[in-house]
């Protein structure tokens, strides 16, 4: 059996967001982050998830400004991250995937929408860790057919 998926989710509303981890919750693995602060913290110093729900409006440090700390950084600069949020205004929208995000909801949002989306991020990470892994194998064979060569 495969580990199931991890999810974060950061909101600074409790509800909305305990409401979108009971959506997620029978398929995946949901951790919640209480403010953007929070969730930098924990992307710099442990696993990081497969998929990041990120509320747009908060205090503090705003979802924008989440968004562009994780872009600038290599390690989490390919870390899928749908926004989710109640904003509903296009410049958002708009931002935010200027920033660098996946995805964008407007919530509440009905959990098959959500779910797909979610398994639609975690599809795109996979395909693009495994040509990942291809790309270093055929480096690493080039490597050593050019070493068997010269030692030919």
């Amino acid at each position: 059996m495969r580990p199931r998926k991890r999810v974060w989710i950061v909101d600074d509303s409790r509800l909305s967001m305990e409401a979108a981890a009971r959506l997620l919750a029978p398929d995946y693995e949901v951790e919640l982050f209480g403010d953007g602060a929070e969730v930098l913290e924990s992307a710099a110093s442990g696993l990081l998830p497969d998929v990041l729900l990120l509320d747009w409006n908060m205090p503090g440090i705003s979802g924008g400004e989440v968004l562009r700390f994780l872009r600038s950084s290599p390690r989490t600069s390919a870390l899928p991250i749908l926004v989710l949020t109640s904003s509903a205004d296009d410049r958002d929208l708009v931002e935010s995937l200027s920033c660098g995000a996946n995805d964008y909801v407007v919530k509440p949002c009905a959990r098959p929408e959500l779910v797909a989306r979610v398994a639609s991020l975690v599809r795109t990470k996979e395909l693009r860790e495994r040509a990942e892994n291809a790309e270093r194998e055929i480096a690493d064979l080039l490597v050593r057919e050019r070493a068997a060569r010269a030692d030919a």
